[in-house]
């Protein structure tokens, strides 16, 4: 299995518009945290992030959003800022 690979150091979760949310596969993401891998999850619902960074280690995870304007943006920032947990 990928994650057994001991040269692969990051998985990226590639979301697009229309598909399930990365929330559904939070098991699966957690396995990956677990064998030690750093995960990229592009997040293309902004609701999404505060689940994410609750359920997830923020240890090694990048998350990649958009926002609709520099305050929104700052918002995002100062949520995930409080979010971070270990």
């Amino acid at each position: 299995m990928l994650l057994g690979l001991d040269n692969l150091d990051m998985i990226q979760w590639q979301s697009v518009t229309g598909q399930d949310s990365p929330l559904k596969y939070i098991s699966t993401l957690k396995k990956i945290q677990d064998a030690g891998k750093v995960l990229h999850l592009h997040l293309t619902n902004k609701n999404d992030i505060e689940p994410v960074m609750k359920e997830l280690s923020s240890q090694g995870l990048y998350i990649r959003t958009s926002a609709s304007d520099e305050e929104e943006a700052e918002e995002i920032i100062k949520n995930v800022e409080k979010w971070t947990h270990e």
